[in-house]
């Protein structure tokens, strides 16, 4: 009988041992770790982190929301070890209009700060080109020292505003602050082109772009109830007003192509109109030198 208890004897003895070498349970996934994941896909979680606030506001955020704000909440993002939030984005509805919410922000924030035009493109009233319906804003400001950036984009659903209220800071927002002076805003460059109003009930997203001397480029998202030939039509309307003359049209699948011809500081010019897929379209308008 002895020697049969030895194989147990044996292996309650290691019992203890396999119990140390057994790992340790890890914590149960959050939210924010997801969200970080999805955010920062290299994240390796020992630096920085995300922090979620589910309908409130962060005591720091420095900017006072419009009274009466549904505040849906609040993710800041940070990197590196104690260190402050570099970006806090807070989401919130608000029954004010866009452009009452960018009147609130401009008196919130106070003196001290200018407006970022060159970097959201901004704002798009005082450009030319495709121009973003009442019901949508975007514009940012930027404060030197210390170095923050708010941002605001605000699109009016119904009665309601969806309010999305960005504030950067630390290295990289003085970075981006200093290479804001050695850009071309977008601005100047786009006064060069026809201004061009969206159909009415249509709803319009500029989507930015670009170029130099005789090239300019901007594209936009247009959601409208017109198909392409009539939103074509709409956009040509003005066009011509402008002083530009059709040269040629063409339909290929789901894109509509025209090119125009027009006269600017006495030399020729040559101008591009491009709708292409479905609604919501995507508009190209485009202007280069003859050659």
């Amino acid at each position: 009988m002895p020697h049969k208890l030895l194989p147990l004897l044996g292996l309650l003895a290691l019992t203890p041992v396999l119990a140390q070498s057994a790992p340790a349970p890890r914590p149960a996934p959050t939210a924010a770790e997801l969200l970080q994941r999805f955010l920062s896909p290299d994240w390796t979680g020992d630096q920085g982190g995300t922090e979620v606030l589910v309908g409130q506001v962060p005591g720091n955020l420095g900017v006072a929301l419009p009274a009466g704000s549904r505040v849906v909440g609040t993710v800041q993002t940070s990197f590196g070890q104690g260190a402050t939030p570099t970006t806090t984005a807070v989401y919130f509805d608000t029954a004010l209009t866009p452009q009452q919410v960018s009147a609130h922000l401009i008196k919130a924030l106070g003196s001290g700060w200018q407006e970022a035009t060159g970097l959201l493109g901004g704002p798009y009233e005082a450009q030319g080109g495709f121009q973003p319906s009442t019901s949508i804003l975007n514009r940012a400001w930027y404060q030197k020292n210390p170095a923050r950036l708010v941002q605001v984009s605000a699109r009016a659903v119904g009665s309601t505003t969806q309010v999305t209220l960005r504030r950067q800071q630390g290295v990289d927002t003085e970075r981006l602050i200093e290479s804001m002076g050695s850009r071309s805003p977008s601005a100047s460059l786009f006064l060069q082109l026809p201004t061009l109003v969206a159909p009415e009930g249509s709803t319009v997203w500029p989507q930015g772009g670009g170029g130099g001397g005789d090239e300019v480029t901007q594209t936009a998202r247009v959601e409208t109830r017109l198909d392409r030939a009539a939103l074509t039509e709409h956009y040509a309307a003005q066009l011509r007003t402008a002083g530009w003359r059709l040269v040629n049209r063409a339909d290929v699948g789901q894109v509509t192509s025209t090119v125009w011809s027009f006269t600017r500081g006495g030399q020729e010019r040559v101008g591009l109109l491009i709708l292409a897929g479905t609604s919501p379209y995507r508009a190209t308008l485009m202007t280069q030198g003859a050659r």
